[in-house]
């Protein structure tokens, strides 16, 4: 069993300055209390606003590594990660605010289980006027597509997915399992696809609702990004992550056979549509997941019989 105890905090972040002067100091003030020796590191994406500055006063608690060159979530995180000093690196969205407890829960899980690869806390989001959970998740296979099932009822402990804006992960699983894929550039998916990979594998992905973290949901990406392209780059990488990681013949033949019929009757066919064409260009981006090391099938994951 080893020893899991120091943690990397990464957090990338985009003309974050506003939101990290209300989410960063309570952040410093609670890790340095309740583990001491955790590193933060800011991973900078080439912002044009002030953060390069205003992160100076953070100097004595927080390393920062700037881009020069906008990258996207996942380079930024990769490029993050690089830099971890810890055993467990802990993804954090710069539009996260904790609450009274950070590390200490989290870090019990790996201590305890080497099968565990990621630890998700709560996130809680206004939803529909409501404080709801985002993170506990199920997904499913229906009519050839991948889907996955927010806010359910009676959720596991195990998760489908950690979510990529507050992830902690083992390190070494990370960089065995390739880190978070560009393929999924600029946003959604990496996550899904990691621990997807992660779950093939049989490593588990757990929630802990004991730590409680208040999500300002897509504070970045909605500001890069207007609505309708967000919708677009959500459905692209549902393209992609489906072309990727299904490899069970069936499956493949489910969502060819159905996909006509998926994209004209979907809901959200003013997106969906320019998403599958943009994933089209991505094809030849796309590496082979069908990996011998996999313990578990996909049909085994989906509860697909």
């Amino acid at each position: 069993m080893k020893n899991f105890s120091t943690v990397s905090i990464i957090i990338p972040s985009y003309n974050g300055a506003n939101i990290l002067a209300e989410t960063l100091p309570p952040l410093c003030e609670l890790v340095a209390e309740e583990n001491p020796g955790t590193e933060i590191i800011i991973v900078d994406d080439a912002s044009d606003d002030n953060t390069i500055s205003f992160l100076k006063n953070f100097s004595n608690s927080v390393k920062v590594v700037a881009n020069k060159k906008r990258g996207g979530f996942q380079r930024a995180c990769n490029k993050g990660a690089m830099e971890a000093k810890g055993d467990l690196i802990f993804f954090l969205n710069n539009d996260m605010l904790v609450d009274n407890t950070l590390l200490p829960y989290l870090i019990e899980h790996f201590q305890i289980n080497d099968n565990v690869f990621a630890v998700s806390p709560s996130s809680i989001i206004d939803h529909n006027g409501k404080q709801l959970d985002e993170v506990p998740t199920r997904d499913r296979w229906e009519n050839g597509f991948f889907y996955i099932d927010q806010f359910i009822d009676n959720p596991s402990k195990y998760l489908s997915h950690a979510s990529g804006g507050c992830m902690c992960v083992r390190k070494d699983l990370f960089w065995e399992l390739g880190g978070f894929d560009d393929l999924f550039y600029p946003a959604y998916f990496e996550d899904v696809d990691l621990c997807w990979r992660a779950r093939k594998k049989g490593y588990l992905i757990i929630h802990e609702p004991k730590v409680r973290l208040f999500h300002k949901s897509h504070t970045t990406l909605n500001a890069v990004y207007d609505k309708t392209i967000n919708n677009v780059l959500y459905w692209k990488n549902f393209f992609l992550f489906i072309w990727k990681n299904i490899t069970d013949e069936e499956l493949i033949k489910s969502h060819s056979a159905n996909l006509f019929f998926n994209l004209i009757n979907n809901s959200n066919t003013t997106s969906i549509i320019p998403g599958f064409k943009l994933a089209l260009k991505f094809l030849d981006k796309i590496q082979d997941s069908n990996n011998k090391e996999y313990k578990f099938t996909d049909k085994e994951l989906l509860g697909v019989s």
